[in-house]
């Protein structure tokens, strides 16, 4: 999921295929660290998912620290494309409300914003009107 904002126009548009990072380096001074670690690890495992499919060979880093399943997902075989689908799938079900909090801090921070900036707007008209 990617939040792309444009503060004044007070817009927010989600797509839900893309990833969170550029929305967690925006905000993540404002956020709860129990929600940016959250996104995070969907992250992760989004990208540990991708990396399984990939044509890289991942046996070197198995039994690493970190807990990762590493084992192939062998997507040029039609089992491998069904594993792919249920692994994703699942992602997307797990996201649904880290998306949520994360759509509902977004507009609370724009909401501030929005405030400071008609105040300071309203300061500027009455110190120069």
């Amino acid at each position: 999921m990617c939040v792309c904002v444009h503060a004044r126009a007070l817009h927010v548009r989600v797509f839900d295929a893309c990833g969170t990072a550029h929305l967690l380096a925006q905000l993540w001074p404002y956020l709860p660290s129990e929600l940016v670690a959250s996104a995070l690890e969907l992250a992760i495992a989004a990208r540990v998912l991708d990396m399984r499919a990939s044509p890289y060979d991942l046996s070197a880093f198995e039994g690493q620290p970190g807990g990762f399943d590493l084992r192939p997902v062998r997507v040029e075989t039609p089992a491998g494309r069904r594993l792919y689908q249920r692994e994703q799938a699942a992602l997307a079900q797990a996201s649904r409300p880290v998306r949520r909090r994360l759509l509902d801090a977004y507009e609370a921070c724009i909401r501030v914003w929005d405030a400071q900036e008609r105040e300071a707007e309203d300061t500027v008209e009455r110190a120069c009107g």
